[in-house]
């Protein structure tokens, strides 16, 4: 149901009630393209006020006025700070992205408020990773909490909870339940088990981990991997752990094992093997640095969790252009690939449409991750996705909410 200012206003009376309707407004201005479904996300309530009609919807404030012509922007007056009561982003998920949510996403949403993180609204996705829905942002920081949409996900609880910033994302967890446990832990290792994470996460928080589980004269990163899950920040902790307790052969050893173990747990990131990279290179393995470097840069750009300059620097490359990066690495692992088989290089085999696409779309998303301006390549990543025949994969890249400046 799309419902300009002129019919808002004669749809409710001067007093103040809540409404059931959900009505989606659209900026023609800013999304042309389409408009999006009516979303069950967030609480609204329309107020007359004099002659015109303030629609409140979370932190935002609009004013319709009823001779508003068609399409025109409606500009948003923050008044207050959302929170997870306000919002929906599971139903955001579904209606957008059209996958299924993760089961957890809802409690997330509040232990990541009860850890001091402001609650955002899944609309917002202006400036933001394409394939990013965000769900928080700590207070005064330059990056944000959401979860990822792989373009061939099928949804769930697979979904990763990742960390947006300046150079792409993150691997914060692999799902929502990792992440609501691993807080769990570090909350009952602090404060006890009466902490707000606990408190957020409601009954269902022993059912994934039981208040006492770790002792405090246990090492908190073991008991993480074993128990829990293969959280990035913690393997790589782990590995530098090795070469603190000093510079050994055997330390040395067990440090760059722990790095390669890293990357089997992170496959389509090219975190594990930058970190394995810059490693090698604080050790002076030069040579061995480059590989892994140059191994990283064959995965996403925005997967690197650091610069692209740094690891382009570490690949030897950088005085290369990205695209010569690009075509070169996709060479260079053709012919690793058939050498490791024993095989001739391949000869090049004759693509469709929709893999020419989806390789575009992923030049596309390389090329962002170096200027660091997602909303550049928006619409023609809508197009790519499209000719790739993933039509509600590009209804969601280009579902962006109104901005509320």
């Amino acid at each position: 149901m799309i419902c300009t200012g002129a019919k808002l206003a004669r749809m409710h009376r001067p007093t103040a009630r809540v409404a059931t309707q959900h009505v989606t407004m659209v900026s023609a201005a800013r999304n042309p393209v389409h408009v999006t479904p009516c979303h069950r996300s967030l609480a609204r309530r329309a107020v007359t006020l004099g002659s015109r009609t303030c629609w409140i919807e979370g932190r935002k404030r609009v004013y319709l006025s009823q001779h508003r012509p068609r399409g025109a922007h409606v500009r948003p007056l923050v008044t207050r700070a959302l929170t997870s009561n306000d919002v929906d982003h599971a139903s955001y998920i579904q209606d957008n992205a059209a996958i299924p949510a993760p089961q957890l996403l809802p409690m997330l949403v509040k232990v990541l408020e009860a850890r001091g993180q402001a609650v955002l609204s899944p609309a917002d996705r202006e400036g933001l990773h394409p394939l990013v829905v965000p769900l928080s942002r700590a207070a005064g920081g330059d990056t944000l909490t959401g979860v990822l949409r792989w373009p061939t996900s099928a949804g769930g609880d697979d979904m990763p909870i990742v960390e947006a910033g300046p150079h792409g994302l993150s691997l914060l967890a692999n799902s929502c339940s990792e992440y609501i446990h691993r807080a769990l832990v570090e909350e009952d290792l602090t404060v006890g088990a009466d902490g707000p994470v606990r408190a957020a996460a409601g009954l269902e928080a022993s059912t994934l981990y039981a208040a006492g589980s770790v002792s405090k004269d246990q090492r908190l990163e073991v008991y993480l991997v074993q128990k829990v899950g293969k959280f990035p920040d913690v393997m790589e902790g782990l590995a530098r752990g090795h070469l603190a307790k000093g510079d050994t052969e055997a330390n040395i050893t067990s440090a760059l094992v722990t790095a390669e173990w890293m990357a089997g747990n992170m496959p389509g990131w090219g975190r594990a093997a930058a970190f394995h990279s810059m490693l090698l290179s604080e050790l002076g393995r030069d040579d061995e640095s480059r590989d892994q470097a140059r191994i990283a840069l064959c995965s996403p750009w925005w997967t690197l969790g650091t610069s692209y300059a740094q690891v382009v620097d570490l690949a030897g490359y950088a005085d290369k252009e990205p695209a010569w990066v690009r075509d070169a690495l996709l060479g260079e692992t053709t012919l690793r690939d058939a050498q490791l088989k024993g095989n001739a290089p391949p000869q090049q085999q004759q693509k469709t449409e929709e893999e020419l696409a989806l390789e575009e779309a992923e030049v596309l998303l390389d090329m962002a991750a170096v200027s660091g301006d997602w909303d550049a390549i928006r619409g023609q990543l809508v197009s790519k996705y499209m000719k790739a025949g993933l039509n509600k994969l590009a209804f969601f890249v280009q579902a962006v909410g109104a901005s509320s400046t």
